[in-house]
This record gives structure tokens, sequence and C-alpha cells, in this order.
């Protein structure tokens, strides 16, 4: 839960009240560390996947169409500044292993 928060940027006791809502939302689950059984881990659930997957098929529709008559170049270059702000937004996150925000080549390939 400490990690959580640290990626809100909260304290641990709103943290345990957001994940509280995803759980009774049926988005996330706790799931006891099989290591440390003290340890309580949080995970996506099927439905929050399901509804991950749906926000980045139409995050990467709509970007897709905002830059569709944009030529190549200007494209290559965008890619290649969200690339660098991705890294660098990586590199301040207070948690490892949280940076798998977006791959943006993913998003500019397909148009």
């Amino acid at each position: 839960m400490s990690d959580i928060a640290a990626l809100l940027l909260t304290d641990r006791a709103r943290a345990v009240r957001v994940v509280d809502r995803l759980t009774a939302a049926g988005l996330v689950t706790r799931v006891r560390d099989t290591v440390d059984r003290r340890v309580r881990r949080v995970e996506l659930a099927d439905t929050g996947r399901r509804h991950i997957a749906l926000a980045a098929e139409r995050r990467t529709r709509l970007l897709g169409e905002a830059v569709a008559d944009w030529p190549d170049e200007d494209l290559a270059r965008l890619t290649e500044f969200l690339e660098r702000l991705n890294a660098s937004v990586a590199r301040h996150l207070p948690v490892t292993g949280a940076s798998d925000v977006c791959d943006v080549s993913d998003v500019f390939d397909g148009r």
C-alpha cells in the first residue's frame, strides 16, 4: 500500500480508501504474498484489465486520428520527444517497475 500511496502522491490512508473503492467495483483484488504472508498485494482483476484495455484502445484511436494528417517527420520527432519524456518521468517515479506508462510507438505506428 505504501508503493501505491507513493505513486498517487498521497498518504497511505488515502491509498487504502482508493484501493477499497477499486476492490468494491471489482477492478482490483487484494492477494496475500506467497513469500511473506503478512504482505498483501493489489492485482488487477479481469474487469480492471478489460477497462484498461478499452481505455488504451480509445486513447490510441483518438491520438491516431488527431495526428492522421501530420507528416511522417513530425510524427517521428513527436515520438522521440514523448519517449524522452516517458524516460524522464520513469526516473522520477518513487516506485520501481511503475514506468510502463505507454509505448509511444504503439500509438503512432498504426495511423
